[in-house]
């Protein structure tokens, strides 16, 4: 359910008509969603996740889990392509009592293998129903992973499709935070919930009475529950 209420965050109408693939890159698993003629076409979850490229970094660099996170963070990239092979990156600066300087190409081989793996699979399942590369709406990337240096344009090498990362839209001055692709099923939920309780209405549904300030006002709450 994850993936749908991410959709419903981030797609347009016109996407959903013309045919678009998104893919929500969680911790352990990332969701996929496929809709064409406005209706959902294909849903699959794929068993891999940023998680997974955390503990690939951890083996290949034989750290523990933190500096392999925070190595991902600052100096991971997707595409090997777009690094200067002179760049190091000096592990005492990230952890204390670490030592040692590694090639930043290193980590980026491990994650940009990750990742075609990952796009593979998806690849794969578009395969299937018969919509590998002919989707006009390409794909929309999702989830904290979205945002990794260089994935956008691996994932069109990959995928030949049009890509673009997703971000939460009709929630225009709520907070400025959640205007990221992590917020995407946080905010489709909201929207979900917001579209039953309109469709209520027009039936006639007898609702509690609740003003549109109040309910903004809880929404907003609601979503800074989310943020650190």
């Amino acid at each position: 359910m994850a993936p749908l209420a991410a959709s419903r965050a981030v797609l347009s109408k016109r996407q959903k008509e013309l045919g678009v693939l998104v893919l929500d890159l969680g911790g352990g698993t990332a969701g996929l969603t496929v809709f064409e003629e406005g209706d959902l076409l294909h849903s699959h979850i794929l068993p891999v996740g940023s998680s997974h490229i955390t503990n690939d970094i951890a083996i290949g660099l034989r750290s523990g889990i933190d500096l392999a996170e925070k190595v991902k963070l600052e100096y991971g990239s997707a595409l090997i392509s777009e690094i200067n092979k002179r760049d190091t990156i000096d592990l005492s600066k990230l952890s204390v009592g670490e030592e040692g300087i590694i090639p930043r190409t290193t980590v980026v081989e491990i994650i940009e293998a990750r990742l075609k793996e990952t796009l593979d699979l998806a690849n794969a399942e578009l395969k299937k129903i018969n919509r590998q590369g002919l989707l006009p709406a390409g794909m929309v990337l999702l989830g904290g992973g979205a945002k990794l240096p260089g994935l956008v344009d691996l994932s069109k090498e990959v995928l030949k499709l049009p890509v673009q990362v997703g971000f939460p839209q009709e929630v225009d001055g709520i907070v400025e935070e959640i205007d990221d692709p992590s917020f995407a099923t946080a905010v489709g939920l909201v929207l979900w919930g917001a579209d039953n309780r309109m469709k209520n209405i027009s039936r006639g549904i007898s609702l509690p009475d609740i003003s549109v300030g109040s309910t903004v006002s809880k929404i907003r709450g609601w979503l800074r529950g989310f943020l650190p």
